[in-house]
């Protein structure tokens, strides 16, 4: 499926932003509503990239942070960092299928729990080098949307993601970070990275709410472990990747740091740690040398 968000006008004053033909209009509140076709790009279309999603087996929300437009006129390099959910799932054929993207490193936001109760990802296995940062505080108020959800990860998990720059500022692409679900922290983390290279926030949202297409088989592999019968029914609110969850996410951002990398300053990821990010990740702009 490819996306092409078309817009028209209702009147003088608003905008209707139309996907797959559902209306959305800027002032909707669309938290709840869990479609990916509610994506916002003003006046402008958001197409999605198919290639930059990996079909695999046992694993079902790999895809390639490459191929995204920066605010610059560059593009994100592909090839160089991945988003995926759980990693221990990977078939036989899912790790033959992964082979060409060459990839060195595994950055996994779970909990140590998390890493401790389920199996050993194959890539680990093969040798990997792996980083495990928990992207976790230890308890969400039960009310919390998901947007609450994520500024208090920002608030309180400030070392991980200081630490996930950290990493990422020494080379260790390619690289491939996950969670659990590979949505919310791998997610916001994602759109973290993405921002810092200067990728709009149009672009981000549409890559978080991605995600929501891939959650029922998520669900289902997951339940099929436990020998549950697979699901039917309305998508569970905490599988929902609402487009306007990473808007508000990136509203209040912006709010309290100023803007993505206000908050990566504020949390001690250093300017040369992002200049060195962003000369791996980013193409190099006609005329410019890559060296300097």
């Amino acid at each position: 499926m490819r996306l092409v968000a078309k817009s028209r006008k209702r009147d003088e004053d608003r905008r209707v932003v139309m996907y797959d033909g559902c209306d959305w209009t800027p002032g909707d509140n669309l938290e709840g509503r869990g479609s990916l076709r509610n994506m916002k790009r003003g006046a402008d279309s958001v197409t999605i990239d198919e290639s930059r999603i990996l079909q695999l087996e046992g694993v079902v929300n790999f895809r390639d942070l490459g191929g995204l437009p920066t605010s610059d006129g560059r593009t994100v390099r592909r090839g160089r960092i991945f988003r995926s959910d759980v990693l221990y799932r990977l078939t036989p054929g899912d790790t033959i299928a992964l082979r060409p993207l060459g990839i060195r490193t595994v950055i996994d936001l779970r909990s140590r729990d998390e890493v401790r109760n389920y199996p050993e990802s194959p890539l680990i296995a093969a040798g990997l080098q792996h980083f495990n940062i928990p992207i976790v505080v230890d308890d969400f108020p039960v009310a919390n949307t998901m947007v609450e959800d994520n500024l208090l990860l920002l608030r309180n998990v400030r070392e991980g993601f200081r630490a996930i720059f950290g990493h990422l500022a020494r080379d260790i692409f390619p690289v491939v970070i996950n969670c659990f679900a590979g949505k919310d922290r791998t997610g916001l983390a994602s759109a973290l990275i993405l921002g810092a290279l200067g990728v709009p926030d149009d672009e981000l949202v549409a890559d978080y709410a991605l995600s929501e297409r891939h959650m029922v088989r998520h669900l289902n592999l997951h339940r099929a472990s436990d020998d549950v019968p697979a699901h039917s029914g309305p998508l569970p609110s905490w599988l929902v990747a609402t487009p306007a969850t990473m808007e508000m996410t990136l509203n209040a951002m912006s709010e309290e740091w100023g803007s993505v990398r206000g908050y990566l300053e504020a949390i001690g990821v250093s300017a040369d740690e992002l200049r060195r990010i962003s000369k791996v990740l980013v193409e190099t702009a006609p005329g410019c040398d890559d060296e300097s």
